[in-house]
């Protein structure tokens, strides 16, 4: 039984599979599940914060290499080796990937580990370039999220004060808007794009119908019990076609390293109904957890 907090769950764009993370003493281990059989695979040892490419071919993530992670990729069937995508002298985590798989952005945070403050960059995926921060000014820079279409980023700071959700048009940057009041931390979009989702520190997930930076409505909430205390993401969406998109919950209960929490997770619907489909915490035969 491989225990642990379980984080950064990202639902494939199929709505087949969810690829998640999980930190317990050992360190982070990344895993693949398939949502219909809840068969689990290992993915990567010693790997987190992954995401998935826009046609779920492969998976982006951060694997610890000489004690620092960097990022790399990966198919997403396990047949191949990982190839570096992202080296520097921080720590990065991947984030988010344009529609088009043009545009990586990443997290690196200077200072290095957790609590350091993270600061967006981003580099083409097609074509040779350094990569470039992606906003100016200091803070926190943790959750983002291209929107289906690839017009918007919703992506979510401190560096005006509390944490807030904003948007900007891409590649632009121009038009950004605080969208969310009272807080906001994780970001996720509807997969048509006219709904943006975010969680903030009382641990609920409110729902902003979206047009535009200047069109959108007052925060919904949607459901309860997200835990947002690492960056990057507790939940994720699927739009799977005829069901309604489901929001999976990182759960937790106290003690944990580093001090994180551990917990299972759970697949809930919109409205928000609980699925009957629980994201398992057993490893398979002979996994092996990282050395972080």
């Amino acid at each position: 039984m491989l225990e642990g907090y379980f984080h950064s769950s990202k639902i494939s764009p199929d709505g087949n599979r969810v690829v998640y993370s999980i930190l317990n003493e050992d360190g982070f281990t990344t895993m693949i599940q398939d949502l219909e059989t809840n068969i689990e695979q290992e993915f990567m040892p010693a790997a987190g914060s992954a995401i998935w490419s826009p046609g779920g071919e492969m998976i982006y993530f951060s694997l610890l290499v000489d004690g620092n992670p960097e990022i790399y990729r990966r198919n997403a069937d396990l047949s191949g080796a990982s190839e570096s995508i992202v080296v520097g002298p921080g720590v990065q985590w991947p984030r988010t990937i344009s529609p088009d798989g043009e545009w990586l952005i990443y997290a690196e945070a200077p200072g290095g580990g957790f609590g350091s403050s993270n600061r967006f960059w981003i580099t083409s995926l097609t074509e040779d370039g350094e990569p470039r921060r992606l906003f100016d000014g200091e803070g926190h820079e943790q959750s983002i999220a291209f929107s289906p279409n690839g017009r918007w980023l919703a992506w979510s700071t401190d560096k005006f004060g509390s944490d807030e959700v904003y948007v900007s048009s891409f590649p632009n940057l121009r038009g950004s808007r605080q969208v969310s009041r009272g807080g906001g931390k994780d970001v996720a979009w509807s997969a048509d794009g006219s709904t943006l989702y975010f969680a903030r520190g009382d641990s609920q997930v409110f729902a902003v119908d979206f047009t535009s930076a200047d069109e959108f409505s007052s925060q919904t909430p949607v459901m309860g019990a997200v835990a947002p205390t690492m960056d990057g993401g507790n939940f994720a969406l699927a739009d799977s076609g005829d069901r309604p998109p489901h929001v999976r919950a990182a759960q937790r209960r106290r003690g944990g390293p580093h001090g994180a929490h551990e917990g299972g997770g759970e697949l809930v619907r919109g409205d928000p109904r609980p699925v009957r489909r629980a994201l398992t915490s057993r490893a398979p035969t002979g996994a092996r957890s990282s050395d972080r």
